[in-house]
């Protein structure tokens, strides 16, 4: 499991947000630019998938915990 910080651009966060709740990564429905998710490496494969598919600008940094 890797625990990540998933950033989005100003022109994208809403559309990356929306994509997380279809995921079922954004259960609460939050909107915002920053999350922090804790995913197995299938799970992050396909969200980087899904959000390079759809053309949404992101940042994906590793978390140390």
């Amino acid at each position: 499991m890797k625990n990540i910080e998933l950033i989005f651009s100003f022109r994208d966060w809403r559309n990356g947000c929306n994509l997380l709740e279809k995921l079922g990564h954004n259960d609460e429905c939050i909107m915002s630019d920053r999350f922090e998710l804790s995913l197995e490496d299938w799970q992050l494969e396909l969200l980087t998938f899904e959000l390079n598919h759809l053309d949404i600008e992101f940042d994906l940094q590793t978390i140390n915990k």
